[in-house]
């Protein structure tokens, strides 16, 4: 459901894709093309040395993390900075706009950003695959919401719309007959969202982890259902 992408005038050179992308990810690798045998480890022939990579607050970056500390990125001759974004849509669009060079993002605004002619954007490779309990929706005691059948009319927190957020949350409501065409979705940040869900501005939320879990500790927070499941 996530992948890396960039601007067509952004990062091409393969070693550069490789550095950056590659350590985020176990699949797609194919996307990248043939390593092909004029390449080195030294970093020499790359496009950029510097790159800013554009990335959410979320357990899907860990790899990016441990490339950094361990230093994978230097010894391919790169230096790597990271900004953080609210969402998906915002870490395209700070791809977009030039502020980031490779941006982890949803696959919902990229293809938007390509079928609408915003960007000339690239998807360089999958990022993540979904896996049990990562993503959910959740809810708190003291909300209406009980189980995704009280969902229909009700206050949702989500990050963004036309993101992985709204489009798995609706999916699963489909899922289980429930109808979400009355849902008032409330834009909320990520580090927001469980004190937002205790002080009753949204009756229900769209986490992934760690929030899940941290929601859990400061808010009560319970699942309602696991967002990973279903159609989508």
């Amino acid at each position: 459901m996530f992948g890396i992408t960039t601007g067509r005038g952004g990062v091409h050179a393969r070693h550069a894709a490789l550095a950056v992308a590659a350590v985020m990810l176990s699949t797609g690798c194919g996307a990248l093309g043939s390593t092909g045998s004029g390449g080195s480890s030294s970093g020499s022939g790359l496009e950029k040395t510097t790159l800013k990579v554009s990335i959410l607050p979320t357990t899907d970056l860990a790899p990016f993390w441990l490339a950094q500390d361990n230093g994978y990125f230097k010894a391919e001759g790169l230096s790597v900075d990271s900004v953080i974004a609210a969402s998906g849509q915002a870490s395209l669009t700070k791809s977009i706009s030039g502020e980031a060079d490779i941006a982890f993002s949803t696959y919902p605004p990229f293809f938007t950003a390509k079928s609408t002619g915003a960007a000339d954007m690239q998807l360089v490779a999958d990022a993540t695959s979904v896996n049990p309990k990562s993503n959910a929706i959740v809810t708190v005691p003291n909300s209406p919401v009980k189980t995704i059948f009280d969902l229909a009319d009700k206050k949702i927190a989500i990050t963004a719309k036309n993101t992985a957020s709204d489009l798995l949350t609706r999916s699963v409501m489909q899922d289980h007959g429930v109808n979400f065409g009355k849902v008032k979705w409330v834009l909320i940040p990520l580090p927001n969202i469980a004190a937002a869900l205790q002080q009753g501005e949204a009756d229900a939320a769209y986490l992934p982890e760690p929030y899940i879990t941290q929601a859990a500790k400061t808010a009560g927070a319970i699942p309602v259902i696991d967002i990973n499941s279903g159609a989508t």
